[in-house]
């Protein structure tokens, strides 16, 4: 991706709110990290018949959209640590949705459990493939 640092969305009352951004950049990492396990792996006995440097040209293409989608994977993680963060300062009470049930409630000791669990796991999900 480019140089230019991102610009990620600022919490306030008249915005989408923590729980809608939450969900909407956490729903979008999921998807990037399914795509990337679910790119095919080129496989020599799909290419020979192309000449000899077929393989090696689909296996770097194969290398570069890991790569891509890395990047945005990064981009999505970076955005979703600034929102928790404005959170946490701003000592919102929160709701954090991690699943996939809308309506699910959660205490404030819960959310700020859940919050702290996302942050571990954005800081551990940094630089993985």
């Amino acid at each position: 991706m480019s140089e230019t640092p991102l610009t990620t969305p600022t919490l306030h009352l008249n915005g989408s709110g923590f729980d809608n951004l939450n969900r909407d950049y956490l729903e979008a990492l999921h998807a990037v990290e399914d795509a990337i396990q679910k790119l095919p792996v080129p496989h020599g006995r799909d290419y020979y018949v192309q000449g000899d440097d077929a393989y090696l040209k689909a296996r770097a293409q194969f290398e570069a959209q890991v790569t891509k989608l890395s990047e945005v994977k990064n981009e999505l993680m970076s955005i979703l640590r600034d929102v928790c963060r404005q959170q946490r300062e701003h000592n919102r009470p929160t709701r954090v949705l991690t699943t996939r049930e809308p309506n699910y409630q959660q205490t404030k000791e819960e959310s700020d459990a859940e919050l702290a669990r996302i942050s571990r796991h954005l800081e551990g999900m940094a630089g993985k493939v």
